[in-house]
């Protein structure tokens, strides 16, 4: 396997995503049981999960060069990743709004 740039950065962005995971478990753990705060930590666990998979996928697929063996289709589930993620990412930012609206933070 030859080091490429793409592969040396895809295994620093995953160490970092891996870093974001412990941080946001951890923090999720400080608020007390049933908080609001707690909730909306919890929700960015699967956001970063998915982006987990994603770096992870992405970076193994072009370390072993499977795009070249198996075709463009082993790009897919890239895709549906990175696409969760967002999905996960808009329900939790409804999440932080809806208590922003609740507080009186925003009209």
């Amino acid at each position: 396997m030859e080091w490429e740039f793409e592969t040396i950065l895809g295994i620093v962005i995953l160490l970092i995503g891996i870093g974001a995971f412990a941080f946001i478990l951890n923090a999720r753990t400080k608020f007390p049981e049933g908080s609001e705060l707690r909730d909306i930590a919890g929700s960015f666990i699967p956001v970063v999960v998915f982006l987990l998979l994603f770096s992870s996928w992405h970076t193994v697929r072009e370390a072993f060069h499977w795009k070249k063996t198996f075709g463009e289709a082993i790009e897919y589930p890239e895709y549906l990743f990175i696409s969760l993620a967002y999905i996960m990412l808009f329900f939790a930012a409804r999440k932080i709004y809806n208590m922003a609206k609740k507080y009186g933070i925003t009209k």
